[in-house]
């Protein structure tokens, strides 16, 4: 018995199990809600203070990991086990971040949550789905990189109405727009370059650009901010949809970098 189910095994990981079956897809989903889960009750703890909230929540993201572990390992086709690995990877991040403690200074937390966020990218980055750059032409890449980081930051400045969003009130030191430059780089090799195209395979690019869009906002839960988490995702979204022209990650990371760089030295100047 045990001999055929070896041999069942190694088939399995021979051929792997179709891609279009319905199992991986239906639990992709689960796995992304719970991970938005996990995400909404940092918020419901940052709101009601209630700390089995947020246990609660950990317990979900727990969950979430181990069954993407499950999609990344067993013998699935490329195009599931790289959905699990991108789940897997936002899960960890999660995690660490609600282990994260407080520094009492929240441009201190966004500085080492911003650590925990590269570090997890740098220790997943072999396996990230490799996908060849489109070609863009010169023009069109020029316009990317510099006029619209800052009709982005204009944007969320005029949104913002001028004031820095209620978690980081206070004066903004100098070393935080490194920090910021490398956070908003970080953000986009996470879901443009981590999530994004490593669902696509299984979800196709449109609800893959979905879930790295819901994913990335929901990150922004941490600061317990329902309005950063809706700007998030708008700005994601765009992303999305540049990345699915250029399927280039340092295009797509310079431009939120520089989007950064220029919002915080409005704030920083105005």
């Amino acid at each position: 018995m045990r001999k055929g189910l070896l041999i069942r095994y190694r088939e399995l990981r021979e051929k792997g199990i179709a891609a279009g079956s319905k199992v991986p897809r239906v639990l992709v989903f689960a796995i992304l809600l719970a991970i938005l889960v996990g995400d909404v009750s940092v918020v419901a703890y940052v709101v009601a203070g209630e700390l089995w909230i947020v246990l609660l929540g950990t317990i979900v993201l727990i969950c979430a990991l181990l069954f993407s572990l499950v999609l990344a390992s067993f013998p699935f086709e490329k195009a599931v086990s790289r959905a699990g690995e991108a789940l897997a990877f936002v899960s960890s991040i999660n995690i660490l971040g609600i282990a994260l403690p407080s520094f009492g200074d929240q441009f201190v937390n966004f500085a080492a949550f911003s650590v925990v966020c590269l570090s997890t990218l740098v220790l997943w980055q072999d396996r990230l789905a490799e996908v060849k750059p489109k070609g863009t032409r010169r023009g069109y890449l020029a316009i990317a990189l510099t006029v619209l980081p800052l009709a982005l930051a204009m944007n969320e400045f005029a949104i913002h109405g001028g004031v820095i969003p209620a978690p980081f009130l206070g004066e903004i030191p100098v070393w935080f727009f490194f920090v910021a430059c490398l956070f908003g780089f970080s953000e986009e090799a996470i879901f443009r370059g981590g999530v994004q195209r490593n669902l696509m395979g299984l979800l196709g690019w449109k609800f893959s650009l979905l879930a790295g869009g819901l994913l990335d906002a929901g990150l922004m839960a941490f600061w317990g901010s329902g309005y950063l988490i809706l700007l998030t995702f708008g700005i994601a979204i765009v992303m999305g949809f540049i990345f699915e022209k250029t399927r280039s990650v340092p295009i797509c990371g310079s431009i939120r970098a520089m989007q950064a760089f220029w919002l915080i030295l409005m704030f920083y100047l105005f």
